[in-house]
């Protein structure tokens, strides 16, 4: 008889704590806008409108755009209904752009922020060469970053043994956040290709340092194995220094120079000249003086 009531006893409990922990960990997170993450857009917009999951304070919650080279270009954001923000914004250039969201939630308080991507026009030139390598619990990843620019980049990652690809393998993701800046992370999901996992996103949207980080997980394995890159994506192409032709280094790095040091030939006889000179002047006023 006391076997139904503790089993609904523990029911009313664990249905209370599911009540409680969905309303404790409730957040207005971004859920979709306008335009769309990794959005690839002919003309630019004229505002930018974001949805979240659930009612944001409008006080506490709002919007940033940045460019490619870090500017912040506007901030702000009026609402639309509960659960939207919508920014205006001048006209904007070719090029990648960063749009930063922050929340409270108007449900319970709680804050949560991030960002999303979107591009407007053509792809900018490669600005760096990416590829890394890590190693971690008899596992090895390579990852390279094709072509390694602002904005639109293809991420490819192999995990191996050390010669064979990993059989266990149920996921591979990435993970990108600002390594100068807490702008919340963004993911993307890389998907098996011909011994690989591989993925596209604009997410190297702002010129410098980034923390790529390739989560594996396994089968059979609780914890995912992670593999943290720091990368470091410059506004313009680095240009390779032409080599020099018929200069012979000098020790210590020192360049060599046409001009004689101070202690040349041609300095010798007219410090000497002084000397005498002043040696001279010397001998006169002493004589002077004895007088």
């Amino acid at each position: 008889m006391r076997r139904p009531a503790a089993l609904l006893g523990v029911g009313l409990v664990l249905g209370t704590t599911n009540l409680l922990g969905s309303a404790a960990f409730a957040h207005a997170n971004y859920a979709s806008s306008s335009p769309a993450a990794n959005a690839r857009l002919a003309a630019p917009p004229d505002k930018i409108a974001v949805a979240f999951s659930e009612a944001a304070d409008p006080k506490q919650s709002g919007l940033e755009l940045i460019a490619a080279d870090g500017r912040s270009v506007t901030s702000g954001g009026t609402p639309l209904g509960a659960d939207q923000l919508v920014l205006p914004v001048p006209a904007l250039s070719d090029g990648p752009y960063t749009v930063l969201w922050h929340t409270v939630s108007a449900v319970d308080g709680d804050a949560a922020h991030g960002f999303f991507v979107f591009q407007v026009g053509p792809d900018k030139p490669a600005t760096t060469a990416i590829h890394r390598t890590g190693d971690a619990s008899g596992v090895h990843v390579t990852f390279d970053i094709t072509p390694g620019r602002l904005g639109a980049n293809d991420y490819r990652a192999t995990v191996t043994d050390g010669t064979n690809p990993l059989s266990n393998v149920l996921r591979v993701r990435l993970r990108i956040e600002r390594t100068d800046r807490d702008i919340g992370a963004a993911f993307a999901d890389l998907a098996p290709a011909a011994g690989a996992y591989t993925g596209s996103t604009l997410d190297l949207a702002f010129a410098g340092g980034y923390k790529l980080t390739v989560e594996v997980r396994r089968r059979d394995i609780l914890d995912d194995l992670k593999f943290a890159f720091d990368v470091v994506v410059p506004a313009a192409a680095v240009a390779t220094p032409p080599a020099s032709i018929g200069v012979t280094s000098s020790p210590s790095g020192t360049a060599p120079s046409s001009a004689q040091p101070a202690s040349g030939p041609g300095v010798i006889p007219w410090v000497v000249g002084l000397a005498v000179l002043i040696l001279v002047g010397a001998l006169a006023l002493r004589a002077v003086g004895r007088r």
